[in-house]
C-alpha cells in the first residue's frame, strides 16, 4: 500500500512539471508585444525555446497573390486544421502590383493574430518594361546604383526608381495606420548576380559599397517619412562560391539599417544551414530562413522534407517561410515548393515545435 501511495505521488509529480512546461511553451509561444523591437525580441525568445514559426508566401503564375493566398493558405488550412503564423507577400516583381488588395490581406492576417513579411523585388529603372530580373554581371556597364540616390542628379532611372519607391512607401504607410508592423525585405539575394542590384563580377565587384549606401538611403528616407513600423530584414542568398559568401558580409548595410538576419536556402531533401548558421551568426542579429524550399529538377520530383525543417532549424532560427509553388513552362512541370503540396505537410503543421497562427494569439 506504501509504495503505491509512492506511485500515485510521483505521478502527480510528473503530471504537475509536464502541465508546467505546457504552460512555459504556450506563454512563450504568445506574440504579446507587437511593436517592431518586440517582434524581433519574440523571435528571439522562440529560438532559445526551440520553437519556430511557420511561415508561406503567397504568389503564384502571374503573380496573383489573392488566388494564392486561397490555395496556400486557405487550403492548407483545410487541409491540416492550421494557418501559418506568418504570411509573406510581394510588393514587386510585377507591374502594377494591387497594393490595397494586397494590404487587406496583411491587415486581416495581423488581426487574426500573425506576422506578416512583404519582399520588394523591385523593378528595373535602367532598362524600359518591369523586370527585377536582371543580370548585374552580364548588364553592369549599364547599372549605377549611386544614380539612385536621393542626393544624385536627377536622370531617367532615378525618377523611375524613385517613382515606385514612394508608390510602395505610400503602401506601407498605409499599413502602419492600421497599426500594422511588416517585416520589409527590400532587395534580397542581393549577393547573387540575377538581379541588377547584386554584385557586378563575379571574383571583383566594384559596386558592394554602391549598395549599402542605397539600402541606407531607402532606410533613411522611409524614417524620415514616420515608417517606423518596419522590422528591417536583410536576406541574401544560400552561397554558392567563395564570392558570394563574403559577399553575405561585405554587402551588410550595417547594424543601424538591419533588425533581422535571414538567408534563401532551397535544397531535397532538406537544406542544409550549418555553415551559413555560423556565417549569420557573425552579424550579431536575430536570424530567420527568408525563403526554403525544395530544388527543381527536369521532372519536378525532388521533395522537400517539411518535417526536417523544423527539426534543424529550430533553435537556430525565428521563422521559416516556404515559397510558393508555380508551373514551370520551360520544364513543363508544376513546381511544388509550396507547404500544402508537400506530403509531408500535416505532420509538419501538427509539430510540437512549429509555431502556427492559432497558438500566437
Amino acid at each position: 500500500m506504501k509504495k503505491n501511495s509512492y506511485i500515485f505521488v510521483a505521478t502527480i509529480l510528473v503530471m504537475g512539471y509536464s502541465i508546467n512546461l505546457f504552460a512555459q511553451k504556450s506563454a512563450s509561444i504568445k506574440l504579446k508585444d507587437r511593436t517592431p523591437k518586440g517582434i524581433v525580441k519574440y523571435f528571439d525568445r522562440l529560438i532559445k525555446d526551440s520553437l519556430i514559426v511557420v511561415g508561406q508566401h503567397c504568389a503564384g503564375e502571374d503573380n496573383n497573390q489573392v488566388r494564392g493566398y486561397q490555395t496556400f493558405f486557405e487550403e492548407l488550412h483545410s487541409q491540416t486544421g492550421k494557418y501559418p503564423g506568418l504570411l509573406g507577400l510581394e510588393y514587386g516583381s510585377r507591374p502594377n502590383v494591387p497594393h490595397d488588395v494586397i494590404n487587406q490581406m496583411m491587415i486581416d492576417h495581423w488581426n487574426k493574430g500573425g506576422i506578416v513579411t512583404l519582399t520588394w523585388c523591385a523593378d528595373n529603372p535602367f532598362k524600359d518594361g518591369y523586370n527585377g530580373n536582371w543580370n548585374a554581371i552580364i548588364n553592369k556597364d549599364s547599372i549605377n546604383l549611386k544614380s539612385l540616390l536621393s542626393i544624385a542628379p536627377d536622370s531617367k532611372a532615378k525618377a523611375s526608381y524613385w517613382t515606385e519607391l514612394m508608390q510602395v512607401a505610400k503602401a506601407l504607410k498605409k499599413l502602419k495606420d492600421a497599426g500594422v508592423v511588416v517585416l520589409w525585405r527590400p532587395f534580397h539575394e542581393m549577393n547573387g548576380s540575377w538581379f541588377w542590384w547584386g554584385p557586378n563580377d563575379d571574383k571583383q565587384p566594384t559596386n558592394l559599397e554602391d549598395f549599402k549606401i542605397l539600402w541606407q538611403d531607402m532606410h533613411k528616407t522611409f524614417r524620415k517619412m514616420g515608417l517606423d513600423n518596419l522590422v528591417w530584414v536583410y536576406a541574401p542568398n544560400n552561397p554558392f562560391s567563395s564570392s558570394t559568401k563574403e559577399a553575405v558580409l561585405t554587402m551588410y548595410p550595417g547594424d543601424s539599417y538591419v533588425d533581422i538576419v535571414g538567408m534563401d536556402i532551397y535544397k531535397a531533401p532538406v537544406p542544409d544551414f550549418t555553415d551559413n548558421y555560423e556565417l549569420l551568426k557573425k552579424l550579431n542579429k536575430t536570424i530567420v530562413i527568408a525563403e526554403c524550399g525544395d530544388d527543381i529538377d527536369n521532372k519536378g520530383t525532388k521533395v522537400l522534407d517539411e518535417t526536417e525543417i523544423v527539426k534543424k532549424y529550430k533553435g537556430k532560427a525565428g521563422y521559416f517561410m516556404q515559397w510558393h509553388s508555380w508551373y514551370n513552362p520551360r520544364l513543363k512541370v508544376k513546381v511544388r515548393r509550396a507547404i500544402i503540396d508537400n506530403p509531408y505537410a500535416k505532420e509538419m503543421m501538427n509539430l510540437s515545435a512549429a509555431v502556427t497562427l492559432d497558438e500566437m494569439k
